[in-house]
């Protein structure tokens, strides 16, 4: 286990006043609809849940609500490039912009990329990318992937001024149908 990771994951999920798992009704990689059940699985109302509310799937960040209707909510994934948020890289601690990739697919060496980060990043393959808490709905700590080597590249400097990773996230998103959206206190 990631010990050193349990403090963050242990503060953040204290704002998370509990979860609401959905059943995926029509799905694409980068984008899901999610029904709201309840313990039964009938549709329920989407209370709580808000544009930007995390979204999990076998306990992996699977992406974000970007709308809410009545009974539904649409989920852009990682794998989208409409879903950004902020993640730390390993044991460097160094922070970046993570969203999908145009262009991949389940054939892909990668499936997403963190941008903005420093350009001295000394990044290994295999290091575990996280959310960083950053920002009011996402609690830090929270697992979404790994580096990647791509052509024996682990980094990509970009016009010498940041660098890019390249992720392969946890979260299986071809055949997903449920997921948990996470719901925050006082909303």
């Amino acid at each position: 286990a990631d010990l050193g990771n349990l403090g963050k994951v242990s503060a953040g999920l204290r704002d998370i006043d509990g979860e609401l798992t959905c059943a995926v009704s029509f799905e694409s990689p980068k984008s899901v609809t999610a029904a709201m059940c309840d313990e039964n699985g009938d549709l329920t109302l989407a209370d709580g849940v808000t544009v930007g509310a995390v979204v999990m799937q076998a306990g992996n960040v699977a992406g974000r609500v970007a709308k809410v209707e009545r009974h539904q909510a649409t989920v852009e994934t990682v794998l989208s490039p409409n879903c950004r948020f902020s993640v730390t890289i390993g044991s460097t601690g160094d922070a970046g912009v993570l969203h999908g990739v145009k262009g991949t697919d389940r054939t892909s060496p990668f499936r997403c990329q963190v941008d903005f980060l420093p350009l001295d990043i000394e990044a290994m393959a295999g290091m575990k990318v996280r959310t960083s808490g950053l920002g009011v709905l996402m609690p830090g700590g929270l697992p979404i992937g790994e580096v990647v080597a791509v052509e024996g590249k682990v980094k990509e400097d970009i016009e010498h001024a940041r660098a890019m990773l390249r992720v392969v996230p946890y979260a299986e998103l071809q055949d997903v149908r449920f997921v948990t959206v996470l719901l925050k206190k006082n909303q």
